[in-house]
């Protein structure tokens, strides 16, 4: 922990628990300077119950990015009702200086794209379902006729 008082950005991508990620955020803020940015790469859980833990909960925000990582442009940036103008805009400006394309998004469930792409997971569930294919030709289907990077499955 002692090795990232330094960082101007963290972001954590650790399991979705409530309780673990404010842990870690309660320990990151405890070694962090004030101008370091923290991040989630949360899709599901509320940014500003995570915020209450830290000392300056507007320097929170929501870094969603999209599997596989590093091939998928697309990054959501989103803020609580605790996130400050100013760490949204470097957040936006970090991912596009990565090569990245970032959106803002409103903090609710599933953000923009997962909630967006529901429909596409459910109905490969079905077909799956339904014995209309297996799960590898599904995914093949996906990534090579339908220009996906990961399929559904």
């Amino acid at each position: 922990m002692d090795e990232l008082a330094g960082s101007g950005l963290i972001l954590e991508a650790i399991v979705e628990d409530l309780a673990a990620k404010r842990s870690l955020l309660t320990a990151l803020d405890a070694v962090v300077g004030g101008d370091c940015l923290l991040a989630t790469n949360t899709s599901s859980l509320s940014l500003a119950a995570m915020a209450a833990v830290l000392r300056e909960p507007g320097r929170l925000v929501g870094m969603h990015f999209f599997n596989p990582a590093p091939l998928m442009e697309l990054v959501e940036i989103v803020g609580s009702v605790a996130t400050d103008a100013a760490a949204l805009q470097r957040a936006e400006e970090m991912a596009r200086a990565w090569g990245k394309r970032p959106v803002r998004a409103r903090a609710t469930p599933g953000f923009i794209v997962n909630r967006v792409a529901r429909p596409f997971y459910a109905e490969g569930l079905r077909l799956l379902a339904e014995q209309a294919c297996s799960a590898a030709t599904l995914d093949a289907v996906m990534r090579e006729s339908g220009g996906c990077r990961l399929g559904p499955c």
